[in-house]
């Protein structure tokens, strides 16, 4: 995992998953933040909005997302990363 680019009020985080086409990665963010856009993966939440589970969707082992900080600039956390 690793920082992207960073604006006054938002970042970008970029996940590489190395050794495997079909992945599952599980981030949290910390409220008040919220994920407002992703790419290169099929995103779920959970109840909360704060944990998302990333996919693999075909377009390979990386992946990323932009975070809205809302006063929070705290990185988002990586939880797990399962692969096969």
């Amino acid at each position: 995992m690793r920082d992207g680019t960073r604006w006054g009020d938002r970042f970008d985080t970029e996940v590489t998953v190395s050794g495997a086409t079909n992945w599952t990665v599980v981030i949290s963010v910390t409220p008040p933040q919220q994920v407002s856009a992703t790419w290169s993966g099929s995103p779920s939440w959970d109840y909360t909005g704060n944990v998302m589970t990333m996919r693999s969707n075909g377009s390979g082992n990386v992946f990323g997302f932009t975070t809205m900080t809302n006063g929070n600039w705290s990185r988002p956390r990586l939880w797990s990363c399962t692969a096969s």
